[in-house]
């Protein structure tokens, strides 16, 4: 059985040690190394991340024991989630990175030369209403993925310009009514490139493309001999001027590419890989743990590919987890003559053949299917709703010709936990009195999200969080956004 898990890493409490992971980037490796905080002026002792700052704490500094055993062909980088004034780096004693923003992720490349057990120091100056440290890691990437700032020739007077290109999407309702988004890269030579992008209201499509030049002002940069590392920082202020957490409201940038721009006396490029803004995956690739397990280690989801083990998604379910599915569906709906409604119903014999229109999906948007768990609230009907999502178009149906658009709302009506989890393993569904037999077959590349949630709105806007705080599956939730806010009335 060929069987791929990925965890996407949520906020909660799970760094402990852990042996090295392969993470869910598909077309390289990623390694990544978690280490606990395991001392610090402020006698923080082994206590587990996040946590917050606080305000009357000037300075707050803490040292993080990792061993880096640094593989051959990949660079190594430090990631830093903190809503600090003030944050500085060093290994093995060497200051290596500081930065001051209120935003949260740094992320910046270390070199721990060939020792095997580094000594990782950080030093936060809380903000004025305190501040926030949220997650620690190492990670390791290929360097064919790792494009690092090189100049042709040594600059030296004049201005060296690139362009960002950032396609971006909403995360909440506030955000989609427009604000700012605030890029700032930090070079490790001490320069600066700051640029505001004006982001407009979201309309029709719940995401927009930036372009704009950023200027970086230095009258020396750098030779081609000593190339330059980064850290880039986002921030995105709303219409309102808060700030969005970009965690727990997920702003997704979903491609960030800095390309060439010609500057005096020398060119540079400057790639930003847009894998590094969802980092936080581990991969297992032979074994799938248990719910438990999963839980355990504070993931929030799970995306599986492959087939499910009997009850693992079940069991994910009522631990709370989000799951992220990958089946074909290919569906035969026949009622018995006990189960008909009526002559005219056209799901009476109806033959959906939902596994010969994926090809209808355009680029990558992830199919959802939401289940509220709600017993004929939608009626008989629903079971063919999951054709809107995927087809987009026009469902088979032996009476009537009905045409469903990408974005409907719908759900399984009379579908239980069990009867996903046989539909999911690609197994049928018992059959009886007002029950439907299906079965699934195949397997298709796009994602599909199980996610239950119930109708009440308390309960609605618990589950929607976790869902925000999942950087990968953000654009999918952003999609359909609009149109669930304004049937729960937000």
């Amino acid at each position: 059985m060929d069987c791929s898990v990925f965890f996407d890493r949520g906020i909660g409490p799970h760094y402990k040690s852990a042996d090295d992971a392969l993470a869910g980037n598909p077309k390289d490796i990623l390694r990544i190394e978690e280490f606990d905080v395991v001392s610090g002026k402020d006698d923080l002792g082994n206590r587990k991340l996040p946590f917050s700052l606080d305000q009357n704490n000037e300075k707050v500094s803490f040292s993080c024991n990792v061993k880096i055993g640094k593989p051959e062909g990949f660079e190594t980088f430090l990631f830093v989630d903190a809503e600090v004034k003030h944050l500085s780096c060093s290994i093995n004693g060497e200051t290596i990175f500081e930065a001051e923003s209120s935003v949260i992720a740094y992320d910046f490349k270390i070199d721990c030369g060939d020792e095997t057990n580094s000594e990782i120091c950080l030093l936060l100056t809380p903000k004025e209403d305190g501040g926030c440290l949220r997650e620690v890691y190492v990670y390791h990437l290929p360097k064919s993925s790792v494009t690092s700032l090189k100049m042709d020739s040594l600059v030296k007077e004049g201005d060296a310009g690139v362009i960002l290109d950032i396609t971006v999407a909403s995360g909440d309702v506030a955000m989609s009514l427009g604000g700012a988004l605030r890029v700032t890269i930090y070079f490790e030579d001490g320069n600066i490139a700051e640029k505001t992008l004006e982001v407009k209201p979201f309309k029709k499509q719940p995401w927009q493309r930036l372009r704009a030049k950023l200027i970086i002002e230095s009258s020396e940069l750098w030779s081609p001999k000593s190339p330059k590392y980064y850290c880039a920082v986002f921030e995105y202020i709303r219409s309102d001027g808060s700030v969005a957490d970009v965690r727990k409201k997920y702003f997704g940038i979903r491609d960030l590419n800095i390309s060439e721009d010609s500057v005096k006396d020398g060119a540079m490029t400057l790639r930003i890989n847009s894998q590094r803004l969802k980092l936080r995956a581990a991969h297992f690739s032979q074994t799938i743990p248990t719910a438990d397990e999963i839980f355990s280690k504070g993931f929030n989801s799970v995306y599986i590919e492959g087939e499910i083990p009997p009850g693992f998604l079940a069991d994910c379910w009522k631990k709370g987890l989000m799951i992220i599915y990958a089946p074909k569906f290919s569906i035969e709906l026949k009622r018995k003559w006990w189960q008909k409604r009526s002559d005219d119903d056209p799901l009476d014999n109806a033959v959906l053949s939902v596994g010969e229109s994926v090809d209808i999906l355009k680029s990558q948007t992830p199919v959802i299917i939401w289940s509220l768990g709600i017993k004929g609230a939608f009626g008989y009907e629903s079971l063919a709703n999951l054709v809107r999502i995927i087809d987009g178009t026009r469902p088979l149906c032996c009476e009537g010709d009905t045409r469903f658009t990408v974005g409907d709302f719908f759900a399984f009506a009379d579908c239980g936990l069990s009867e996903l989890s046989d539909i999911a393993s690609g197994n049928s569904v018992p059959g009886g009195r007002r029950k439907r037999r299906i079965k699934a077959k195949d397997y298709m590349k796009m994602p599909l999200l199980l996610c239950a949630v119930s109708p009440d709105r308390k309960s609605f806007e618990e589950k929607f969080e976790i869902i925000e705080r999942t950087p990968h599956m953000a654009g999918a939730v952003v999609n359909f956004t609009e149109r669930l806010s304004s049937f729960y009335d937000f």
